[in-house]
C-alpha cells in the first residue's frame, strides 16, 4: 500500500507531458518501484496498449534509461558484516531516507520527530523559513510562474536565476551565493556584466514586460561561462518547473492587505523625515559623490551583437540547457539539419 502512495506520488510529480516523457516515466518507476505497466498506465490515465506503443516507439531511450538506472542502484548493504566500513555515500543514503521519510506525503509524528532530533531544528528556525516565504522575492517567484510565463520567457529566466553563482535559491547547490554576492567588486568587468543581466531580469518583471535585449543578455551570459569552462550548478527539478511554467510553491499565498493606520503614518512621517534630509544636501557634495560613484564603476565592455550571435552559433550545443530526454532528441535533430545545410 506504500509502495503505491509513492509510485503515485513519484508519477504525479514527474508529470510527464509528451509520448517520450510518459515512457521515461515508466522506465523510472518499472526500476524504483518494480512497478507494473498496467499500474502505471492507469495511474497515468491512458490504457496499457498505448504506454507500450510509446516504449516501442522509443525503445532506444526507455533502455538506455532503465540501463542508466540499474546502473545507479548500489546493492544492500549487509548489516551482518562486522568488518564493513561505512561510506560517505552511505552516511549521505541515510540522511536523504531521513529527509524524505519527514517530509514526504506520508510521513507519520514519528518520523517528524526523528528528523526535528536528528537536525535540531528550533521554533526560531520555522519561524524564520515562514518570514522568508512571505517576504523574500525568491520564494514569490517560485510561486507566481505560471502568471510570469504570460509575458516572460519562463525557461530562460529559470536558465539566468538558476547559473547566476550569486543567487541563493534556498537549495543545497546554491550554498554560499549569498556571502559571493556580498564579496562581489564592482570592479569586476564579470559581476557588472551580471549585474546588467539581472536589473533588465528584474525591471522586466517589475513592468511585467520582457525587455526587447534581454535574451541578448543571457546569451552574453551563457556565452562567458562557456570562455571561463564555468559550468554552474543547477537545480534541474526547479529549472524543469520553470521551463514548463510551473509554479514551485503549489500553496503560496498573498498575505491580504490589513489596515493599520498608525503604522502607515508612522511610515510616511520616516519617508517625510528622510526626504528632508535628502533636500538638504548640497549640490557640490551630490556632484562630489556622483564623481566618485563614475570613477568606481566604469560601464562594462558589451560585445557587439553580430558578434554575440555568431559565437552563439558556434557553440550552440555548448549553450544549451537540455532538461529532458525530449529536448536530448531534438538537439540530435537539430544539429544534423544544420550539418546537412552547411
Amino acid at each position: 500500500m506504500e509502495n503505491k502512495k509513492q509510485l503515485e506520488e513519484f508519477i504525479k510529480e514527474f508529470a510527464p507531458s509528451s509520448q517520450l516523457d510518459t515512457a521515461l516515466c515508466y522506465a523510472e518507476t518499472k526500476v524504483r518501484f518494480s512497478a507494473r505497466q498496467k499500474d502505471v498506465a492507469e495511474l497515468l490515465d491512458i490504457s496499457d496498449r498505448t504506454l507500450r506503443s510509446y516504449c516501442s516507439t522509443y525503445k532506444a531511450e526507455f533502455e538506455a534509461r532503465i540501463a542508466e538506472l540499474e546502473a545507479e542502484i548500489e546493492p544492500e548493504i549487509d548489516i551482518n558484516n562486522h568488518n564493513r566500513i561505512l561510506s560517505e555515500q552511505d552516511l549521505d543514503k541515510f540522511i536523504q531516507s531521513l529527509i524524505k521519510s519527514a517530509t514526504g506525503a506520508n510521513s507519520d509524528s514519528r518520523s517528524r520527530q526523528q528528523f526535528i532530533d536528528f537536525f535540531q531544528i528550533t521554533a526560531q528556525d520555522v519561524m524564520q523559513l515562514s518570514t522568508a516565504k512571505t517576504s523574500a522575492l525568491r520564494w514569490w517567484l517560485r510561486g507566481n510562474i505560471v502568471g510570469i510565463k504570460k509575458y516572460m520567457n519562463s525557461k530562460e529566466l529559470g536558465i539566468s536565476l538558476q547559473q547566476s553563482p550569486y543567487l541563493y535559491h534556498a537549495d543545497k547547490e546554491s550554498i554560499g551565493a549569498s556571502e559571493k554576492f556580498v564579496n562581489a567588486s564592482l570592479e569586476d568587468e564579470a559581476f557588472k556584466k551580471h549585474c546588467m543581466l539581472m536589473g533588465l531580469t528584474f525591471m522586466s518583471l517589475y513592468n511585467n514586460v520582457e525587455h526587447p535585449e534581454l535574451k541578448l543578455m543571457q546569451t552574453v551570459q551563457k556565452l562567458d561561462y562557456l570562455e571561463a569552462d564555468i559550468k554552474p550548478e543547477v537545480n534541474k527539478k526547479e529549472l524543469k518547473a520553470y521551463s514548463n511554467g510551473q509554479d514551485i510553491v503549489k500553496d503560496y499565498k498573498v498575505k491580504k492587505a490589513t489596515t493599520n493606520t498608525p503604522k502607515i503614518e508612522a511610515m510616511l512621517a520616516e519617508m517625510d523625515e528622510l526626504t528632508s534630509t535628502f533636500s538638504k544636501v548640497k549640490a557640490s557634495e551630490y556632484k562630489d559623490v556622483q564623481g566618485k560613484v563614475l570613477q568606481l564603476v566604469k560601464p562594462p565592455v558589451l560585445p557587439e551583437v553580430e558578434q554575440v550571435e555568431e559565437k552563439a552559433n558556434e557553440h550552440f550545443n555548448e549553450i544549451q540547457v537540455l532538461l529532458t530526454a525530449e529536448d536530448t532528441v531534438r538537439a540530435w535533430m537539430n544539429e544534423t539539419t544544420r550539418k546537412n545545410n552547411k
